[in-house]
């Protein structure tokens, strides 16, 4: 047994908990259907809606919400239970598993004991007061509550028949599903942080031990991580990244390091770092054929695309561990690199053919080329190996970012990232604006391409009709991509069965219509601006305000006809910038494009919100890379 066996021994119990989190949510899923199934049973007209009118009567959705609320209370003291369990469990296991291995290495007895209840109960306990497991739960338990409360209640102002509520319900209990995951896996990395740290400083008064931080060997794994892997303690036993500073995985209290951490620490005992650590195997034949397979599965079950089907069949299905010689994490991604095949190196058959090393340096030109090669998504890279050698870079300049035709100007700050942006993201957003542009001249052989529509412009001091151009594929009016960008917002927010203003026509003439017509569009009108308001303030609490979920979503909410603010969310690109043909379209291609490449957690959202325009940007690049074959 080494540091790697009781780390993977560790990770089985979480995954083993998680799965009874998935089970008890489940049940009480279930439990909420039943109790809205009899709600319809009992109280919908009889072409099966219910009214909000209806169940304010008597107080019935009070004491619907009621027993709601009792179920969700009782699941969640469950749950509660099982995460305490199972710190305590992680806590104790690698307590005493790693002090048996100090002992091992040390060869001399290392006055190690078991640790007592109260000792555990201690050692265990979040020093952050909102941050205690109970707090937690609570917070989370108030906030499904209040979901599923705004959830019923839109359903039934809406006059939804119950498979529409359902669905409300699955998605809110869904979300809280995920967060009580997240907490198992956060708090279960945290405390095998904390034993390891305990057993550490008892053996440390009998033997020479250092901390030395060790990250998951995979492509995954996160930049700031891949940076630490290998550094040793300081000192006082921390390690350092940028401004922060930990005692170890999961410890350093900031989300974006700590949140889903799969690293650990290994100690050098007497000088002699562990012989061997664990990798992903996926070379591995089994788990390409049940990756396949599972793939296979959910085209044909769900409709997946291909990529979509990928990406949730690598979710779902993990390659298996294989025991390497002990290296670094560079080491490892060296030999990653030499195993490839020559075709497999990106870099080489794309930027390395543009001017962008000498234009931006070569730390930044190293960087970018790196997390390239790493990129696991299929169209981001063949848009890169059949045009990047077309696009151009200015030298870098202290400059908000910009794009025009093929050619990008960057700054330091577009590499480097903000707390809007990941490092990179913003250098993905503007080469994506030129594949853009590149894909319009390869369609369409032409740079600026007619629309359809007629504009007037001033010319020599009177107007003149003309024609509207645009000069991006994603603007050409085949694709249709606003308008789909539009509807995906609406439907999301509203309800697919809701209809949009422009669903019902124009106002007719005569004077009993137009009442009818005038009644239909207000009523719309009104409820979708509750609706939009509802919205944003979950969405809100969702990401959070300062999110780079919320900085992408803000920018698009603003190009669409559903808010008259400027920067709803607090960035973009202002409102008057959507009002010249072809931006809106422009951007949404981009903001996908840099969020598939270096921001996964963005692009799941806008997947989850705008299904359909995602769908149609997939239609776009295999236009391009069609295009010429």
């Amino acid at each position: 047994m080494n540091q790697q066996d009781i780390d993977q021994y560790l990770d089985n119990i979480i995954s083993t908990a998680k799965k009874g989190i998935d089970r008890s949510f489940a049940a009480t899923l279930k439990e909420i259907l039943n109790e809205i199934a009899d709600m319809y049973q009992k109280y919908a007209n009889s072409d099966g809606t219910l009214t909000w009118t209806d169940m304010n009567k008597f107080n019935r959705l009070e004491k619907e919400m009621a027993t709601i609320s009792g179920s969700i209370s009782a699941q969640y003291q469950d749950v509660l239970k099982a995460l305490q369990n199972l710190i305590q469990t992680v806590y104790l296991e690698n307590y005493m598993r790693s002090s048996y291995l100090y002992e091992l290495a040390a060869q001399t007895p290392l006055g190690v004991s078991v640790p007592s209840v109260s000792e555990i109960a201690s050692a265990i306990k979040n020093p952050i007061d909102k941050l205690t497991l109970p707090a937690l739960m609570q917070s989370h338990q108030s906030e499904i509550i209040n979901k599923l409360h705004i959830s019923i209640s839109q359903s039934l102002m809406a006059g939804e028949g119950y498979a529409l509520m359902a669905r409300r319900i699955q998605q809110a209990v869904g979300f809280s599903q995920a967060k009580a995951r997240n907490v198992a896996r956060t708090e279960g990395g945290r405390i095998q942080t904390q034993a390891r740290l305990d057993s550490a400083e008892q053996a440390a008064k009998h033997a020479d031990l250092q901390k030395v931080w060790m990250s998951t060997l995979d492509l995954r794994t996160r930049p700031d991580h891949r940076k630490l892997d290998g550094q040793e303690a300081d000192k006082d036993g921390y390690f350092h990244i940028h401004e922060f500073k930990a005692k170890g995985p999961h410890l350093f209290g900031v989300a974006k390091e700590d949140c889903n951490c799969r690293c650990t620490f290994v100690m050098k005992v007497n000088g002699q770092l562990p012989d061997t650590r664990r990798a992903r195997d996926y070379t591995d034949a089994d788990y390409q054929q049940r990756l396949a397979d599972r793939m296979d599965q959910l085209m044909a079950d769900e409709g997946m695309t291909e990529k979509q089907a990928e990406k949730q069949a690598q979710k779902e299905i993990l390659p298996p561990s294989k025991v390497i010689p002990y290296q670094s994490y560079d080491e490892w991604l060296n030999g990653k690199k030499k195993e490839s095949k020559p075709e497999d190196n990106l870099v080489e058959n794309s930027i390395a053919k543009t001017n962008m090393k000498e234009r931006v340096g070569e730390n930044n030109y190293n960087r970018f080329a790196e997390h390239l090669n790493s990129l696991s998504d299929g169209p981001i890279r063949s848009l890169f190996e059949k045009y990047a050698d077309q696009i151009g870079f200015k030298k870098l300049a202290n400059v908000t970012a910009y794009t025009n035709g093929s050619i990008v100007q960057l700054a330091q700050a577009d590499f480097d990232g903000d707390k809007y942006e990941n490092p990179l993201q913003t250098v993905y957003h503007e080469i994506g604006h030129a594949f853009d542009g590149i894909g319009l001249r390869t369609i369409t052989g032409k740079s600026m391409y007619a629309d359809g529509n007629k504009i007037k412009i001033k010319h020599n001091g009177r107007m003149v009709e003309t024609d509207e151009y645009v000069t991006v594929l994603s603007a050409i009016p085949k694709y249709q991509l606003r308008d789909t960008v539009e509807r995906d917002l609406w439907e999301y927010v509203n309800g697919k069965d809701f209809p949009m203003i422009g669903d019902i026509g124009n106002r007719p003439r005569k004077k009993a219509e137009k009442a009818a017509w005038d009644k239909k569009y207000y009523g719309i009108l009104d409820k979708s601006r509750a609706n939009f308001a509802n919205f944003e303030k979950e969405i809100v609490e969702k990401y959070g305000k300062d999110s780079k979920e919320i900085a992408i979503l803000s920018d698009i909410y603003e190009s669409t006809p559903f808010t008259s603010r400027s920067m709803p969310f607090g960035s973009g690109h202002g409102k008057a910038y959507y009002n010249k043909v072809g931006l809106a379209e422009a951007e949404f291609f981009a903001q996908v494009a840099e969020t598939r490449a270096a921001n996964k957690e963005s692009f799941d959202m806008l997947n989850e919100i705008f299904p359909n325009a995602v769908k149609v940007w997939e239609t776009i690049v295999d236009d391009m890379l069609k295009a010429g074959d």
